[in-house]
């Protein structure tokens, strides 16, 4: 499989000797200026483009239960006959039953479990379409457990009792408060007709002051009687019975009054048919997933600069689609067939991930993957001597380089072209001092190693590391002075030599320069004639320097 191959090819280990091939060819003019040590750590990363169309199935069962309305027996009789006229489940053809107890009725179908009932309920394939899962499937009645009966509830009375404990089925009774008098007694007075006075606790008596002094007198309430008329029945000694109104009987207002339903109410299951019916089905819905997403395997890189917008430039956004798991029957009938499984060990678990975080059980998936692999690694910039960071991505096939950072980028103006303007007495005076002296005899020997290392049109690893642990850093310089060298690394065609570079403090300086050009040209164990010219050009100018 294609994309099986370049997965593979994707995946290959790579060497920091194979990486410096790649940015020597992609990042030619700043892989001059840069070292990695052989033995430089490599952080890698695997980014899986992956593009995924699957189809889930989801099958549930449902069951409606109705009374055996006269207006849908001729709908119902295509779903009867059992397991001997249609096995164990038969395709429904209509959906007139359903759509009558619908929209007449008001009835509409609960989930059912089945499982109980019959455990391989789900036990028959998809119907296929081209040899794909089709999007619309039939739904499925099972016989066995579709009918209609008597009802179980009433037992093909069409009736219950009622209810209303009160009632008892008599529908009219005797109220059994007042016992058919249509009154009762008091309560509050207890059937009397009087209540005992509250002013002087029925005394007809009470304490009151008078001159200083409590005396007792009549109760100007209750006339010395110490009893009142009750407040509640007026004396009467009876009250019209709340139960029945003071109509002596109770109707009850749930059941029948009359007729073979007296006493009795509608049979809610049938209503009043006296048998019911219900009908199980299966319904089966495919439901499409597609995504496009990026799946990282390795290490997390730098983020701020390897972005996904980034790795998503170098994915084949129209790759095609391949079927690579077909399974319209094991998911249901484990005997009904094989499915078709093309995964290899990638698009495999791309798709268990893929398939987990939905939530869903796929029958059917389609992918399309590709590998986008990424490294990141340190190097040493040569003049600077500066650590800094680069990634590759996309590294075997279409390599782009991402560099971190900029250690040539210059912030401000030099220092001497600025400052020789304001104090040109004061920098005459500086430059005859011996750290000038020294400073100078540095830059025009880096200048020369440059000229070196460029001689022979290739600069080695050897070459490189020389040259920056020699440096150390360029602090020393102005950035005027940096750009000259940068300037060096970077033109196409070096210029002619002057008897400026070649100018030391001092002949043993000059030997000392010499000497270091010539281990710097042998580092990399091959002293090329064009290196060897140049140093002796260099020596002869600066003979004739010194004349």
């Amino acid at each position: 499989m294609l994309m099986t191959e370049n997965a593979d090819q994707q995946l290959q280990a790579i060497s920091v000797d194979e990486i410096k091939e790649v940015l020597s060819k992609i990042a030619a003019e700043r892989y001059d200026r840069m070292y990695i040590p052989p033995e430089a750590d490599i952080h890698r990363s695997n980014y899986f483009y992956v593009k995924f169309e699957g189809k889930e199935v989801i099958r549930q069962a449902y069951r409606v239960n109705f009374p055996y309305f006269g207006a849908i027996r001729n709908s119902l009789s295509a779903f009867e006959g059992g397991k001997e006229k249609f096995g164990k489940k038969a395709v429904i053809e209509s959906e007139k039953l359903f759509e009558t107890l619908s929209q007449v009725y008001n009835i509409e179908p609960n989930v059912f479990d089945v499982e109980k009932y019959d455990k391989h309920w789900e036990s028959f394939p998809l119907e296929l379409q081209y040899g794909k899962i089709a999007e619309a499937q039939p739904k499925y009645f099972l016989s066995e457990l579709t009918y209609h009966q008597t009802c179980e509830t009433c037992n093909g009375e069409k009736y219950e009792d009622c209810p209303n404990e009160a009632c008892k089925g008599r529908h009219e009774w005797d109220c059994d408060t007042c016992e058919g008098e249509g009154n009762a007694e008091c309560a509050r007075c207890d059937g009397t007709g009087e209540i005992s006075c509250d002013e002087c606790k029925g005394k007809g008596r009470k304490d009151e002051l008078f001159n200083g002094r409590l005396q007792l007198v009549e109760c100007d309430q209750c006339g010395t009687s110490g009893r009142l008329t009750c407040p509640v029945c007026e004396g009467e000694k009876v009250l019209i019975c709340k139960a029945c109104n003071g109509d002596v009987k109770q109707t009850c207002d749930q059941c029948y009054a009359e007729g073979e339903g007296k006493g009795k109410i509608d049979c809610p299951e049938c209503q009043t048919i006296g048998e019911t019916a219900q009908v199980v089905y299966v319904t089966t819905e495919v439901k499409a997933h597609q995504l496009e997403d990026l799946v990282l395997k390795g290490e997390k890189l730098n983020e701020e600069f390897v972005t996904e917008e980034l790795i998503l430039d170098h994915c084949d956004k129209n790759g095609r689609l391949q079927m690579l798991y077909h399974d319209p029957f094991s998911q249901f009938d484990a005997k009904g067939g094989d499915a078709e499984n093309q995964h290899d060990e990638y698009s495999k678990e791309l798709c268990a991930k893929i398939a987990k975080n939905l939530g869903v059980f796929t029958a059917e998936e389609k992918v399309y993957y590709e590998v986008i692999p990424c490294i990141q690694i340190d190097y040493t910039h040569i003049l600077t001597n500066t650590r800094h960071q680069l990634s590759l991505l996309n590294v075997f096939k279409n390599p782009e380089v991402v560099f971190h950072s900029e250690p040539e980028k210059i912030i401000g103006s030099g220092v001497v072209s600025n400052s020789a303007k304001v104090a040109k007495k004061f920098f005459t005076k500086v430059f005859n001092t011996k750290g000038y002296q020294s400073k100078e005899d540095k830059k025009n020997e880096i200048v020369l190693m440059i000229y070196l290392m460029r001689a022979d049109g290739v600069i080695s690893e050897e070459e490189k590391k020389y040259v920056a642990d020699y440096i150390g850093d360029l602090d020393a310089f102005t950035n005027a002075e940096r750009q000259q060298f940068f300037d060096l690394m970077n033109v196409r065609i070096l210029p002619e030599l002057t008897e400026k570079e070649v100018e030391f403090s001092s002949e043993e300086k000059s030997k000392e320069v010499l000497i270091n050009l010539k281990t710097l040209a042998k580092t990399d164990g091959n002293f090329a004639s064009k290196e060897e010219m140049l140093i002796n050009k260099i020596k002869k100018m600066m003979e004739e320097q010194a004349e």
